[in-house]
C-alpha cells in the first residue's frame, strides 16, 4: 500500500478557488489562508470532543439503566436481597458518576461549537 497524502486544508486548493482568488491580493489570500486552516482544525476537534461526549453520555446512561434493571429482574426471581442492593448501589454509582462529570451538559455546549 502506498502510503496516505497529508490533505492540506486551504482556501486556495482546487481550480474554482484559484480563479477566484485573482480578485485579492495575495497577503489577504495567505492570511485568509492561515485562518481558515485554524477554524477548520478547531471545528473538527470540537466536532470529536462532541462525539466524545455523546458516546460516554450514552453509555453511562445504558449501563446504569442495565444495573438497575438487572437488579430488579433478579430481584424478583431471587431472593437474595445482597445482590439486588449491589446491582441497584452500583447502577446510582454509574449514574452519578455521569451526573458528576456533566457529560449531558458538554454535549449540549458542544451542539453549538458545531
Amino acid at each position: 500500500m502506498a502510503p496516505k497524502e497529508k490533505v492540506v486544508v486551504s482556501l486556495l486548493n482546487g481550480p474554482l478557488s484559484r480563479a477566484k482568488c485573482l480578485k485579492f491580493k495575495p497577503e489577504l489570500l495567505q492570511s485568509m489562508d492561515s485562518l481558515y486552516y485554524f477554524y477548520h482544525k478547531q471545528w473538527w476537534c470540537y466536532r470529536c470532543m462532541l462525539n466524545h461526549y455523546m458516546f460516554y453520555n450514552a453509555l453511562f446512561n445504558g449501563m446504569a439503566l442495565l444495573l438497575v434493571a438487572a437488579g430488579k429482574i433478579v430481584g424478583s426471581i431471587l431472593e437474595n436481597s445482597t445482590l439486588v442492593a449491589c446491582l441497584a448501589a452500583v447502577g446510582t454509582v454509574v449514574k452519578g458518576w455521569n451526573d458528576f462529570k456533566k457529560f449531558s451538559f458538554k454535549v449540549d455546549m458542544s451542539h453549538h461549537l458545531c
